[in-house]
């Protein structure tokens, strides 16, 4: 009976953190970036459609899709993003309005499989378990995921000239271009 109830609470728990984790498609996030846009409007569609065309144009194989996620709580209003995918890549791209002003946002990381999830939130061994099973990066996995972030960010940054250009806008500027690296938002 002990038993029992000791499982039904591992149970429990390992449900309660996996289904109240924060968006569930990352399982580490390596890469952020935004530019704000004061007191300017961009049309979305035409920006994430340019992004898209952009990347087609390159030639790589990714999953390009559009996905919904809330602002806030339960009742609150949903936000498109551009969702990018590459093997266990994922970028999320955000472009809206904020009041009178517009920005730009992506969210760049690796997408977490259920057993890794899954498996350091068993108590005691989950952790040990995760490293064993885990494979190992290698340097071209590394390579990959370094050109895919480059190739990505060079598409949604010729958007932004394309757009800027076109209105007479300034451009972004050398250090407005950098991603933002470890980021504290897991």
């Amino acid at each position: 009976m002990i038993a029992f109830l000791i499982a039904s609470g591992v149970v429990f728990y390992i449900t309660c953190t996996y289904i109240f984790r924060s968006y569930r498609d990352f399982g580490k996030i390596s890469s952020r970036w935004y530019v704000p846009f004061p007191d300017m409007s961009f049309s979305v569609l035409e920006f994430y459609e340019y992004i898209e065309r952009s990347l087609q144009k390159k030639g790589i194989f990714v999953d390009i899709s559009r996905v919904t996620y809330k602002q806030r709580g339960v009742f609150s209003s949903r936000r498109e993003y551009l969702r990018i995918e590459r093997g266990e890549y994922i970028f999320l791209i955000c472009a809206a309005p904020f009041g009178t002003d517009f920005f730009v946002s992506w969210w760049g990381g690796e997408r977490i499989p259920f057993y890794k999830d899954l498996l350091p939130r068993i108590p005691g061994i989950g952790p040990i378990l995760n490293w064993l099973i885990t494979p190992k990066k290698t340097f071209y996995t590394l390579d990959t995921e370094n050109m895919f972030e480059g190739t990505v960010r060079k598409c949604v940054q010729a958007a932004i000239d394309e757009i800027t250009t076109n209105r007479g806008i300034r451009g972004l500027s050398d250090i407005e271009r950098m991603p933002l690296r470890n980021t504290k938002w897991q």
